[in-house]
């Protein structure tokens, strides 16, 4: 076996000893840490984060920028120019809106060091916040189509309660005039099946004034039609689930759609509020009253869902 010289190697740690110096150099601001995880609660909106540090250089820093990963997330600064010895922190905010499960953002902090005798020294640095949002209302499918050369016939969707205490679950607005909408209750405050229906294609749809919403208790079972929808919804507090890819509202030529808004009431002051998607996609001068049918898109229930970044 033959052993390099040891001299060859001089080159590569010259190398590797300028780049711990510079590293060393750009390193002055020292984090208590860089990463903080969190659980949420069903009624929680949002998660709040502290991450502190302290300038560990000879000269003053400052942070010239912060940036999220998504527009979900903020940072809030005391102040933006830190001298040697002196510590800080950053509050980052990140607030769900239609998120599930575990999620993960970041926030990346800019800085310079105005390193004296020479250039500016500027570096980066990622903050990671994580947090596993409650998901106590599962729906499946989010999304329920009828494909061209479907039949229009009814289709279910079901939804299961993931709480440790019931949750009344009912139709608070239709937006659409090709779908109507009508749940019903499984067992008590803990599974519940929720009817699409084309309009035309059903024999009889319940008529409610607008405004009025149905609630749906035990063997009890109530219907929307879509052009006389409650037009109310919970207050702008109130955020969706995400479990899974939703459509666009605006529908392409050809094709009719539908949003179903159910507002989950947990307890007497707290109402979340999510959304479902219907869509019958027709194709240009086709019969949708074929009797070939399809798989009814509402028949799979998964008990686990989780979060997307």
């Amino acid at each position: 076996m033959m052993f390099r010289k040891p001299y060859l190697y001089l080159p590569s740690l010259v190398v590797l000893s300028v780049l711990a110096l510079h590293a060393s150099a750009m390193a002055a601001l020292e984090w208590d840490t860089q990463r903080i995880s969190k659980t949420a609660s069903v009624e929680d909106e949002q998660a709040e984060y502290e991450f502190t540090f302290t300038n560990t250089g000879k000269v003053p820093v400052t942070i010239t920028s912060t940036r999220g990963s998504c527009g979900c997330t903020t940072a809030k600064l005391e102040k933006k120019t830190y001298e040697a010895g002196e510590s800080g922190k950053i509050k980052a905010t990140f607030t769900f809106g239609d998120r599930a499960g575990k999620q993960r953002k970041r926030i990346t902090v800019y800085t310079k060091e105005d390193a004296p005798d020479s250039k500016p020294i500027s570096e980066s640095i990622a903050l990671e916040m994580r947090v596993n949002i409650p998901q106590p209302v599962i729906i499946r499918p989010r999304l329920v189509y009828w494909r061209p050369g479907d039949t229009l016939e009814p289709k279910i969707v079901q939804i299961l309660i993931d709480h440790d205490k019931p949750v009344d679950i009912e139709v608070g607005k239709v937006e659409g005039d090709s779908i109507t909408a009508q749940i019903k209750s499984i067992e008590g405050g803990k599974q519940y099946e929720l009817t699409l229906t084309p309009v035309g294609s059903e024999p009889h749809v319940d008529s409610y004034p607008v405004n009025e919403q149905t609630r749906v208790s035990d063997n009890q079972t109530r219907s929307i039609p879509a052009e006389a929808a409650s037009t109310h919804l919970p207050d702008d507090k109130l955020i969706s689930t995400k479990q899974g890819p939703l459509a666009q509202t605006t529908p392409p030529p050809g094709e009719a759609r539908a949003v179903i808004f159910l507002n989950a009431k947990f307890g007497e002051q707290y109402t979340r509020s999510y959304k479902i998607i219907a869509r019958i996609m027709i194709a240009p001068g086709a019969d949708n009253s074929s009797t070939q049918t399809t798989e009814n898109s509402g028949a799979s229930l998964d008990t686990k869902s989780a979060g997307t970044e």
